[in-house]
């Protein structure tokens, strides 16, 4: 039975229900409901979080990149409703905003966490999440996530070429200067984010260049001062390490090319004095 009152609803407001009934003779019985809260709108949507609760840290709250397939999930917060609450969550997973075409939306109740496990995630690809909160009257506000990658390789290495020029140097004369190129990095899920060099008498070492970051350039020189020249002799090894979109300097995957410089250099007969000649292979 429906009734149309003359006045509507407001939202938030507690509402009861009284029914009288009368026999014959006019006697009558009064009956109350329990209180009724009237909600017409959706809960206010929150934000969809890709990754772990437990991974982050400071004010970095999503995942864009995920090293390790245990650490694929999501959390979500900032849902709410001012008039009849949050009463459960669902919860979907797709390689589309919506989408639903990796996992199908499910009941989660009132959690506002979950770990994904037994699902068929491909490496490379974004997937998205998507979250629906639903209030105690049955209304729904959905909210999706901005994408996560799962990016378990490292780079594919490249090649370096000794000096600033086209060609590969095995000997220099020069005590204050350090150059080199590289070419061939990649990584086609995450992509580069950026390069890292340094240079060492020992391979992999950084005992005359500390590590530096280069950015995304494939070209770099350091210059050294007069009182810090390199030194007269010993041969000189050059590390390029490339770090993809989800790699950091705590968790690095990635491959390091170690490649030997042959740098050999000449002085004028110890008098302190070089020239700056490149004497290529």
């Amino acid at each position: 039975m429906a009734i149309d009152g003359w006045a509507p609803l407001i939202d938030g407001h507690v509402y009861f229900v009284s029914v009288k009934g009368y026999n014959k003779v006019g006697l009558h019985s009064l009956i109350t409901s329990r209180p009724v809260t009237a909600d017409t709108t959706p809960p206010s949507s929150g934000h969809v979080y890709d990754g772990q609760r437990s991974t982050v840290s400071g004010q970095i709250k999503d995942a864009d990149f995920v090293t390790v397939i245990s650490e694929m999930g999501s959390y979500w917060e900032g849902f709410s409703d001012p008039h009849s609450s949050i009463s459960h969550y669902l919860l979907q997973v797709g390689t589309c905003r919506g989408c639903d075409d990796t996992l199908a939306q499910s009941h989660v109740g009132a959690r506002t966490d979950v770990r994904f496990y037994d699902v068929s995630f491909k490496y490379g690809m974004p997937y998205y999440v998507t979250v629906t909160a639903c209030n105690m009257a049955g209304l729904c506000t959905m909210a999706t996530s901005d994408g996560v990658i799962l990016d378990v390789t490292a780079p594919r290495t490249g090649n370096i070429i000794d000096g600033t020029q086209d060609e590969d140097v095995q000997y220099q004369a020069s005590r204050t200067f350090l150059g080199c190129k590289w070419r061939g990095f990649q990584d086609p899920e995450s992509v580069l984010d950026h390069y890292e060099w340094r240079v060492g008498t020992t391979p992999g070492g950084g005992e005359i260049l500390e590590p530096t970051n280069a950015g995304l350039e494939e070209a770099i020189f350091h210059t050294l001062s007069r009182d810090d020249q390199l030194p007269v002799g010993p041969t000189l090894y050059t590390t390029v390490r490339a770090y993809n979109k989800a790699g950091d300097l705590e968790h690095v995957i990635d491959i390091i090319s170690h490649i030997r410089r042959h740098l050999l250099l000449f002085s004028d007969g110890g008098q302190g004095s070089s020239n700056s000649l490149w004497f290529p292979n």
